[in-house]
């Protein structure tokens, strides 16, 4: 089942586990720490492979191979309106959510 860490916004901790097969989260919103014990213990992968992937989805918002930020695109919008609930963590969930808005 493909899937992808997405990060909230370049200057957040926040990140999500997202399934691409039915385009919606798998985990809840968490810190980057979280994220890299979450991953560690629910897939096969590696320290290093995990690393790895939150290294990219630092820098361009998810994990995908590419490494093109993916902050303004449409695809980002569209993965922020399937998210449901959790989409209170990507859009506005700091302010809203934390009392930080």
């Amino acid at each position: 089942m493909p899937r992808i860490i997405y990060k909230s916004a370049p200057e957040l901790d926040e990140y999500v586990w997202w399934t691409t097969v039915s385009d919606g989260p798998v985990s809840g919103v968490l810190t980057r720490d979280q994220m890299h014990a979450y991953l560690l213990k629910e897939t096969s992968m590696t320290a290093d492979e995990v690393e790895e992937r939150l290294q990219r989805t630092d820098e361009a918002g998810s994990s995908w191979e590419s490494r093109t930020p993916m902050w303004d695109t449409e695809h980002y919008a569209r993965m922020h309106r399937f998210a449901g609930l959790i989409a209170a963590s990507f859009v506005g969930w700091h302010g809203t959510v934390c009392g930080h808005g």
